[in-house]
């Protein structure tokens, strides 16, 4: 007889400071404007690091607005306006400079002020729109069925009222003119400082048997899916002023979640779980799945609650593998006693399945004899 003891954990997003790079800049010319090393707390392929890096090879789509004055109310002069996406403009990193630079090259301007915001990735420019009156607002976006074609979709705490003198001034005493570290170690200049919230929910999984049975049973995961997920929705923002710093506020949130769908974690190879002390080991590979936050209680006609089926294996001293599946409901599961029946943007859920087994015992008994008396018999 096997048990399955199906634990949940949750892990929430924390905020987390920037970190500066350091832009190579020509003195005597014109510094052109810069996104200092974007960072983001726990990344797609990143645990436990705060602050993680923001990815070298991805790119995302920036927003910058001009006003005159410091601006208190209504809506700034697009200053982007060579973007592909609207008026964004695709950034990617630039190796010479250290620091994400617009596809197209834009220098800081003499007078006013500058607000900035932007999305990652890239890819997501399809379903993405922007105002500066209501933020950004993704329409019919879709999770992508393979676990390895996901992304994180994010979008930036916005910049209000920035200027170049903000980011410092280059070192004209510095004897390398492309060094804009002055000689205490500090840097001279930084592109603008980004800092990206995430807006989807990401879940994890750990596996671990509940006691050691390596001497006498082998348990092999071969397959794991999240079944009757929703794929599609709609995120806005939700700014409620376009006014700066102060006053400004928002409320993020998604709606109208909608087709049901299956994502494969686990599919082909096997892993042993193991007791190894009681600690939980990660899945082959450490997949992290990004999926639609969103109820794991379905209704409606047709409707679904959200499931994780688990397949594996029992081996017992070299004998055949048997098959055996477990399906279980996520909506029951709990995190510090507190039943969590949804899955929220910005938070990442750490679910610990835990394989038992229970022992065979015998309690053997004899059945009592059934008494047969012959008849006498006369010899």
């Amino acid at each position: 007889m096997k048990k399955i003891y199906f634990l949940a954990a949750i892990a929430l997003v924390a905020g987390v400071s920037c970190t500066k790079q350091v832009p190579v800049a020509q003195i005597g010319q014109e510094s052109p404007l810069t996104f200092s090393a974007v960072t983001a707390p726990n990344t797609k392929t990143v645990y436990g690091e705060i602050p993680a890096a923001y990815d070298t090879g991805e790119s995302f789509v920036a927003y910058a607005g001009w006003t005159a004055d410091v601006w208190t109310a209504g809506t700034p002069t697009e200053f982007f306006n060579g973007g592909t996406s609207g008026k964004g403009e695709i950034c990617s990193y630039n190796s010479e400079w250290y620091a994400w630079s617009p596809a197209n090259t834009y220098y800081w301007p003499k007078t006013g002020y500058l607000v900035f915001e932007a999305y990652s990735p890239s890819a997501a420019a399809s379903c993405a729109t922007h105002t500066w009156a209501d933020g950004f607002s993704f329409t019919n976006f879709t999770v992508p069925a393979t676990i390895a074609a996901q992304y994180d979709l994010m979008y930036s705490n916005r910049e209000f009222n920035k200027r170049r003198s903000d980011y410092g001034t280059t070192d004209t005493s510095h004897n390398n003119a492309y060094d804009n570290e002055d000689d205490s170690g500090n840097y001279k200049y930084n592109g603008v400082d980004l800092m990206f919230n995430h807006i989807l929910s990401s879940i994890r999984f750990l596996v671990k048997t509940k006691a050691n049975y390596s001497t006498n049973a082998t348990i092999t995961l071969t397959g794991l899916t999240i079944n009757n997920a929703y794929s599609v929705g709609d995120f806005a923002e939700g700014v409620s002023t376009a006014a700066p710093a102060a006053s400004f506020a928002k409320t993020p949130a998604w709606s109208g979640q909608e087709s049901e769908a299956t994502y494969t974690v686990v599919s082909t190879g096997t892993q042993e779980v193991i007791y190894n002390g009681g600690t939980a080991q990660p899945l082959t590979g450490d997949p992290d799945i990004i999926l639609l936050p969103q109820s794991l209680e379905h209704t409606g006609v047709g409707a679904h609650d959200v499931t994780v089926t688990v397949n594996y294996t029992i081996s017992q001293h070299d004998s055949a593998d048997i098959a055996q599946t477990s399906t279980i409901t996520l909506k029951n599961l709990t995190s510090s006693s507190a039943t969590i029946d949804e899955w929220e943007l910005g938070k990442r859920y750490t679910y610990t399945i835990v394989f038992g087994l229970d022992e065979i015992y015998f309690d053997p008994a004899v059945s009592a004899w059934t008494d047969v008396v012959m008849d006498p018999y006369e010899i």
